[in-house]
């Protein structure tokens, strides 16, 4: 049968009455055109039968303008058919309102796309009934907007996937819709998403209810919201999966908030160290070893005092004490005695050495007997020296064994007057220093064997009380040298025996005879211990004679038995103690001869030649220059000039020689001319000769001996003054000669600095070539300020420096380079400042050459300007404080 429709236009559709349209059939309408569908009007759409409706194709469907839209009822919308509802358009979908969209059935909704989901306005998707929510599959949940979550009832929306919805959607949420099958439903990281408020309203009130899984998701800010109440309701499954930053969120009352068992499964280590420092007597309490044993440094670090000492000795055991501070573990309830053997294994050298001896004391022998060798030698010396004889008695042999030096040194003589003998030897008496010897007893002495004894006692012989004197046996004392018998005091000479005091006193030594004789006033002069020395080298030195030597040696000195200079009490060391200088001997020949320190053996040759190097000055320096110059094959000869002339030392007594030692030459006469006392008090005469000569050496005196031979040229030749002398030479005195050549040997011994260019400890001039300020300071005694200066560099502050130290009698020298040379420099050389003009930017200059071997084209004094010195990269030395002469 054919359609009422078939061949109308679109205005005889729209003409039709709504009862022909009502009577339109299914059939009617699947021949429909989708022009003749566009032309039904609204009330024609809202005539037509649910079934017309609903066999409404996809194309018909599309082709539905926005009036039409508005003419469908929620039954006819309901009519659609499941295929058919995908051709509504989203701007079709955006027009429909919330009774249209109440149509939508369970079997329709599935069909739609997510964008035309998207495309519902929020007024009509409210409109949807629960059962079509629920309907959504994921993908369509996901395009849910946050429009339309926010324009939904709390009944509705508990009908949707929350766990679907996007991130935004899920933002719009209000937490107090979430029904309990929803919140069950979340994944950990739907949990996490929810915003604080969210989580307050909707899950915060149930939180107990959370599984295991979507506790570990909640956020730390989350944490913080849930009720005190929640935490309480908490199983142990869900507390131990708490991550670090949830735990450290929880607060003090939601800690509290836990019982015993719960507290028991908290993962303890994740605690900030400010929930730790604020845990409370019954959290503490709750705590389990195996907990307290995985806390952090930095968590124990947190613990109070007062914390650690609410722990119980059981949770004590827990502790890895390592980690305690000294006042941590001092708090422990167990205490030290209290410690396991594992504990006490742990214990650090800081918390060892941090026990005080009444700490030790009070934790009685049996922390002490538990401690090892090595844990015995952290105790600090301070609390060693105050334990009490009773307990260093109680230490174990194993425990004496790690005793260490500074413990030693530190026991009282209480201390050691207290030890039994077998604890007592078997410490390591060789550390015992005088306040250790002054309590050895007369038992303890008496019971030692000789070996012991001289162990024992024989480098503090001196602190032996007069009580333990009495008890040294002769045995004892027959095996002590010479050197330990000086030691005794007159006290203890005084309280010995007869017998005691013939084998200390060696009353058959002739050397110390001779020095009591000679030092009967309390002094021992120069020329006495020389004539001591010269008996004793006489057929050479045997041991008996090297050992008094040696114990006069030990004797002598500025405050000893004898009283010496200390320039007799250093050279009289020098021959019988040794010096690095007596590895060999010069005498002024070319080449060294070995020589060596002085023993029990040492010939007659051996001895004079030492006693000739330190006191007589005749181990002369070589002279042979091939090395650094020219050799002119030099000879001795003795010197009867005077030491100064008339008016004492001055710089122009300075002529510098062949040798390059300007270095030391400048020095000499920069200091002449500041302090002519220095040299005074440098250099004195022996009255037989000879010549002291103190130069400072790190710090401290230094003496050589020389005597007046000096170095002279070969026929021929000789200086514009007429002197004839090799290195430094004056025709009027000859205190710069002296000088110059104690400082070569000065330059033998090792440790001094010597000529940079052979950089070579030996005694020949050549050792003394080149140099830098070591000199002024060998002379002097002060240290020296160096300035560098280049072209272009500014030089008012330099000047100003230099003003106000010369000024200030300071000495001044300054080295020049082979750079940019102009007018009286000469390359590489040391010249002496005897002026400065700051404001004229000048430096008054002395060439240490002499105007006696001054070269015709130069000037040995000058002035120079500051510009021409920067120009030549020259250095300015400067020294500091006041000569120690």
């Amino acid at each position: 049968m054919t359609s009422i429709l078939s061949g109308l236009s679109a205005a005889q559709i729209a003409a039709l009455s709504t009862a022909q349209i009502a009577g339109l059939t299914a059939a009617d309408i699947a021949v429909m055109t989708t022009g003749q569908a566009a032309a039904l009007t609204t009330a024609e759409v809202a005539a037509l039968s649910v079934s017309a409706v609903g066999a409404f194709s996809v194309a018909q469907i599309a082709a539905l303008t926005q009036a039409q839209i508005a003419g469908l009822a929620a039954k006819q919308v309901a009519a659609i058919g499941a295929a058919s509802v995908s051709g509504l358009t989203a701007k079709q979908m955006g027009w429909l309102s919330a009774g249209q969209m109440s149509g939508f059935t369970n079997k329709q909704v599935p069909k739609l796309s997510t964008a035309q989901i998207a495309a519902v306005s929020a007024a009509a998707f409210s409109g949807l009934s629960a059962t079509a929510l629920a309907s959504l599959t994921a993908a369509q949940t996901a395009a849910v907007t946050a429009a339309q979550i926010r324009g939904m009832s709390k009944s509705l929306f508990q009908a949707i996937q929350v766990n679907a919805l996007s991130t935004s959607a899920l933002a719009a949420v209000n937490g107090a819709y979430l029904s309990a099958a929803q919140i069950a439903s979340m994944t950990w990281a739907t949990v996490g998403k929810l915003s604080a408020d969210q989580f307050k309203a909707g899950v915060a009130g149930v939180f107990h209810t959370l599984s295991a899984d979507q506790v570990g998701g909640v956020a730390a800010a989350q944490i913080a919201l849930v009720p005190t109440t929640e935490i309480a309701a908490l199983t142990t499954a869900q507390i131990a999966v708490l991550t670090r930053a949830q735990v450290q969120t929880l607060s003090a009352s939601q800690l509290s908030a836990m019982n015993a068992t719960q507290f028991g499964a908290l993962r303890l280590w994740l605690l900030s160290t400010t929930q730790i420092s604020g845990l409370t007597a019954t959290e503490i309490a709750a705590l389990t070893t195996a907990q307290i044993g995985t806390l952090t440094l930095a968590q124990i670090a947190a613990l109070s005092t007062k914390q650690i000492a609410l722990f119980t000795t059981a949770q004590d055991a827990g502790f890895l004490v390592a980690q305690l501070s000294v006042a941590q573990l001092l708090a422990l309830k167990c205490g030290l005695a209290g410690l396991t053997k594992t504990q006490v294994a742990q214990l650090s050298a800081a918390q060892i050495g941090g026990l005080s001896a009444a700490t030790l004391t009070a934790a009685a022998a049996t922390f002490l007997a538990s401690l090892n060798a090595s844990q015995i030698g952290q105790i600090s010396a301070a609390a060693f020296s105050e334990l009490s004889a009773t307990l260093l008695n109680g230490l174990t042999a194993a425990q004496i064994g790690g005793i260490t030096q500074a413990q030693t040194q530190a026991l009282t003589a209480t201390q050691v007057s207290g030890l039994s003998t077998a604890k007592l030897f078997s410490l390591n008496t060789s550390w015992f220093g005088a306040k250790q010897a002054a309590g050895l007893t007369a038992s303890q002495i008496a019971a030692m064997s000789v070996a012991q004894f001289d162990a024992l006692c024989g480098r503090n012989l001196a602190a032996l009380s007069a009580t333990a004197i009495k008890a040294i046996t002769l045995d004892q004392l027959k095996s002590l040298t010479a050197i330990q018998d000086g030691q005794f005091t007159a006290g203890q000479l005084a309280a010995m025996s007869a017998n005691q005091l013939a084998i200390v006193m060696r009353q058959d030594n002739p050397i110390l005879a001779e020095a009591k004789s000679f030092g009967a006033d309390g002094v021992l002069t120069y020329d006495e211990t020389l004539k001591i020395l010269q008996d004793v080298a006489a057929g050479g030195v045997t041991a008996d004679e090297f050992g008094a030597l040696k114990t006069l040696a030990d004797q002598m000195g500025v405050t000893g038995v004898y009283k010496t200079s200390a320039y007799v009490d250093q050279i009289f060391d020098d021959v019988v103690l040794g010096n690095s200088a007596n590895a060999s001997w010069h005498g002024g020949g070319a080449i060294a001869q070995a020589l060596g320190d002085m023993t029990a053996g040492t010939s007659e040759l051996q001895a004079n030649r030492l006693i000739g190097k330190w006191f007589l000055g005749t181990d002369l320096p070589g002279t042979d220059l091939s090395a650094v110059g020219t050799n002119l094959k030099s000879t001795y000869v003795a010197c009867a000039l005077p030491l100064f002339g008339a008016n004492g030392p001055q710089w122009s007594d300075i002529n510098q020689g062949y040798v390059g030692d300007c270095y030391l030459m400048a020095a000499l006469a920069e200091t002449a001319l500041q302090h002519p006392d220095t040299i005074k008090n440098m250099i004195k005469a022996n009255g037989n000769g000879t010549y002291s000569v103190d130069f400072i050496v790190n710090g401290k005196d230094d003496y050589v001996t020389v005597n007046a031979d000096l170095a002279m040229m070969p026929s021929g030749y000789a200086w514009q003054n007429g002197s004839k002398q090799t290195f430094a030479h004056n025709t009027t005195n000859m205190w710069s000669q002296l000088i110059e050549k104690a400082y070569v040997q000065l330059v033998e011994q090792k440790g001094v600095t010597p000529g940079m260019t052979l950089n070579i400890n030996g005694n020949a001039y050549a050792d003394i070539a080149g140099g830098w300020s070591n000199a002024l300071t060998a002379v002097t005694g002060q240290a020296c300020d160096i300035y560098r200066v280049g072209p272009g560099d500014p030089t008012a502050a330099l000047m100003t420096t230099m003003q106000n130290a010369f000024n200030a009698g300071e000495e001044i020298m300054v080295g020049t380079t082979w750079l940019n040379l102009s007018g009286n420099l000469v390359e590489n050389h040391m010249y002496f400042v005897s002026g400065v003009d700051a404001a004229k930017g000048l430096v008054q200059m002395v060439n240490p050459w002499g105007q006696a071997s001054a070269s015709a084209s130069l000037s040995m004094k000058f002035w120079e300007p500051i510009a021409a010195l920067a120009n030549n990269y020259a250095a300015v030395f400067v020294t500091e404080g006041k000569p120690v002469h």
